[in-house]
């Protein structure tokens, strides 16, 4: 079904009088409502409270007719329908002549009319122009529908359409808007123009103290008007404004300030006044781009040599044209599941000139120099390299020497 769907130029505008003002629903392809809630009281006698009944006046452009005349079998009639419901499947013959009917179906499968506000049929006849423009219709009830009886919760498409002579729509020629009702009980009811929206979405990506945050604001009769954006104890709200609140995707929204290592639960809730709202929530845990560590030796080859849990020592000095597959991750401080590792690596009593290359374990090894050193020399030199397989690095060596390596830091 489409909404306020034009034809020939046309487009449904409607006003809503009430006993306390008057409102409206229209233009283009859009539908206000004012006011847009509203609660109705029923008296002891089970009847809606006519102090407060709704009257609506539901009017068609210029332009807006039905295909044939009253000869050929057309009829203007009007609808409430629930979410569920496609227009064009419904037959306004079974509804019945009076009306209005007493409703069928519940939730989103209910089907019914709009009466005239004194509760007697909805029915304009085409006259005999052909195609009929369609015109002074009469005011509609919201509250004198189905007999006054009960209108069940939920979300409605309502508005006027032409009836072809096999009594369903004629095609395209229909206008109408959305309505949610709800709290209905043996004493009330209430009205609130739109419905509920959904399709909130947010996403995002961690850094340091900070976070990127992708949110989508969904598409909804009538408009979001209002969105937040919460986390953190308190919680700390970010109110969404002008542009942010439109239809679609926004991404790139940065919350900075935030304590890395604590995760924070990001909710997005997005309103156009029907409730409830949409929301959606995404749990981020900002992370620091390095953390310096306690210096830790992990390898020392000498004879004698020590390593801050054991492992590596004394194992001897490196031959040439070997590979050291060092374990870096989950000693020293590396978390295991650190990204990169900051290292300060010595060559100490080097056989021969040479230099070492450092690289991931399980990735080709470049053609580069992490160090170079001379015979007999004893040198350090800083060296930042990924973690590979297994959480290490590796080391290469083009001439026999002694290392010594020590973690600095990491990157998580």
């Amino acid at each position: 079904m489409k909404l306020f769907t034009p034809r020939a130029g046309g487009v449904l505008a409607a006003i809503l009088g009430m006993s306390f003002g008057l409102g409206a629903i229209a233009s283009a392809d859009t539908a206000t409502l004012s006011p847009q809630s509203g609660t109705a009281a029923i008296n002891g006698s089970g009847l809606r409270d006519v102090a407060l009944d709704t009257a609506f006046n539901l009017t068609v452009a210029a332009g807006g007719h039905c295909s044939g005349n009253a000869s050929a079998g057309y009829v203007v009639r009007s609808y409430f329908i629930g979410s569920a419901i496609t227009l064009s499947s419904v037959d306004f013959g079974a509804l019945g002549l009076p009306l209005p009917a007493s409703g069928t179906g519940s939730g989103t499968t209910f089907v019914s009319t709009l009466p005239n506000s004194n509760g007697a049929a909805f029915f304009v006849n085409p006259g005999s122009s052909s195609p009929f423009l369609v015109s002074g219709l009469p005011q509609l009830s919201l509250y004198r529908m189905v007999n006054k009886a009960a209108i069940p919760a939920g979300a409605y498409h309502m508005g006027i359409a032409c009836v072809g002579p096999t009594n369903f729509v004629d095609g395209a020629n229909f206008w109408d808007t959305v309505i949610t009702i709800s709290n209905q009980t043996a004493t009330t009811f209430s009205w609130q123009f739109g419905s509920a929206p959904t399709g909130a979405a947010i996403s995002g990506a961690a850094g340091d103290s900070q976070v990127k945050l992708n949110y989508t604001i969904p598409a909804s009769t009538p408009a979001i008007t209002s969105a937040t954006i919460s986390y953190g104890s308190g919680p700390t709200t970010i109110t969404l404004t002008g542009a942010q609140l439109t239809a679609g995707a926004h991404p790139g929204l940065v919350v900075a300030s935030l304590t890395n290592g604590t995760a924070y639960t990001f909710t997005l809730a997005a309103s156009n006044g029907v409730s409830p709202a949409s929301t959606a929530n995404i749990i981020l845990t900002p992370t620091p781009e390095f953390s310096a560590l306690v210096p830790a030796r992990l390898l020392d080859s000498r004879v004698g040599g020590s390593t801050v849990d054991g492992q590596f020592q004394g194992i001897g000095a490196r031959a040439a044209g070997s590979v050291t597959e060092l374990t870096v991750a989950g000693r020293g401080g590396v978390p295991a599941d650190a990204a990169a590792v900051v290292l300060n690596v010595t060559v100490s009593a080097a056989q021969g000139d040479g230099y070492l290359t450092i690289f991931p374990c399980g990735s080709p090894q470049p053609n580069a120099s992490s160090l170079n050193f001379t015979a007999g020399q004893t040198i350090p030199n800083g060296v930042i390299s990924k973690i590979g397989a297994a959480g290490k690095v590796c080391i290469f060596t083009s001439a026999g020497t002694d290392l010594l390596v020590d973690a600095n830091g990491y990157f998580p």
